[in-house]
């Protein structure tokens, strides 16, 4: 798809934690587009057993190592879906994250703007959406200086 290949480091992963909403009276539903090697949703799981998380890859390579690593993980609360994050829906998830590239921000955008039910939550690891900003930004105090971008839908 055009997207390099960008892992979240621990410290990343640490903020996102808190992000979540606290513990609700349903579970919480997460999907992290374009997971990679599928750290975020492995860490988010262990620390958060009472949701549900999803990792949508379309890279054959990082998406067999994310499988690799789930199967040797145990977590009955992750599931990994090979292919395009536009592909699949978006309106069942109460919190997105992106870690993508400037170029499909807009589109990503507009899909959980017409998908996401309201008060869901959608996170961009760095990159804005031009002519929409943020309600809120997080900084995360590591080495890349990290900025997480939030939008409340």
């Amino acid at each position: 798809g055009g997207v390099p290949l960008y892992l979240s480091n621990p410290r990343t992963r640490a903020a996102l934690a808190e992000l979540l909403p606290k513990k609700q009276e349903t579970e919480i539903r997460f999907a992290d587009l374009g997971c990679g090697l599928g750290g975020p949703v492995l860490d988010l799981a262990r620390r958060r057993p009472d949701g549900h998380f999803t990792g949508i890859e379309s890279a054959p390579l990082p998406f067999a190592l994310a499988w690799l690593r789930l199967r040797f993980a145990g977590l009955a609360n992750v599931k990994l879906l090979f292919g395009d994050y536009r592909s699949h829906g978006l309106g069942e998830y109460d919190v997105v994250y992106a870690f993508l590239s400037p170029v499909p921000m807009p589109d990503l955008f507009d899909q959980a703007k017409q998908e996401m039910k309201s008060g869901s939550l959608l996170i961009s690891n760095t990159f804005d959406v031009p002519g929409h900003p943020a309600d809120e930004t997080v900084e995360v105090a590591d080495r890349r200086q990290t900025s997480l971008y939030l939008w409340r839908l």
